[in-house]
């Protein structure tokens, strides 16, 4: 009995899998973090707010699981809503992001609640603020500020 061609020829199965089974591949999901910052607090206080950009640039929805800082016992995504007329923080519970969607933590707004803080860090040092999601663990080195980096548009004369 003789050897299909297939057998014979590596390229013709690859070929044949990528036009069969192209679909079958994994989806990969991957998150970007950027422009990370950690606002500097005074000394004694237990708890601060981290700020940034977390992007999906996968193929497939991504859900993140958990965040962490060296210095913190905890991290809580929250967001800043009105309610009865004032300002009020409430956990974020759905933290998935579609391909290309992004979450913008900042002042005011969506932000991470860094909680549990033993000895807080100065205006100055940098911490790996490191971010889980369903595809695995991203981190960034993030400075200690007291205010944040400014946007591109801030500062222009209007």
């Amino acid at each position: 009995m003789r050897p299909s061609r297939l057998a014979t020829h590596p390229h013709m199965i690859l070929a044949t899998l990528v036009l069969l089974g192209g679909n079958a591949l994994p989806a990969t999901a991957e998150l970007a973090l950027q422009d990370f910052w950690i606002r500097a607090m005074p000394p004694g206080q237990s708890m601060t707010a981290a700020y940034g950009k977390i992007t999906n640039t996968g193929d497939s929805p991504e859900d993140i699981t958990n965040a962490s800082l060296p210095f913190a016992q905890r991290i809580e995504f929250h967001e800043s809503v009105e309610h009865d007329g004032g300002m009020r923080m409430q956990a974020i519970t759905d933290l998935s992001l579609a391909p290309g969607q992004t979450l913008t933590l900042i002042p005011g707004g969506a932000h991470m609640m860094v909680m549990g803080v033993a000895d807080m860090p100065k205006e100055g040092e940098r911490f790996d603020l490191c971010v889980d999601s369903t595809a695995g663990q991203q981190c960034t080195s993030a400075p200690v500020m007291k205010q944040g980096p400014m946007s591109d548009h801030s500062h222009h004369a209007h």
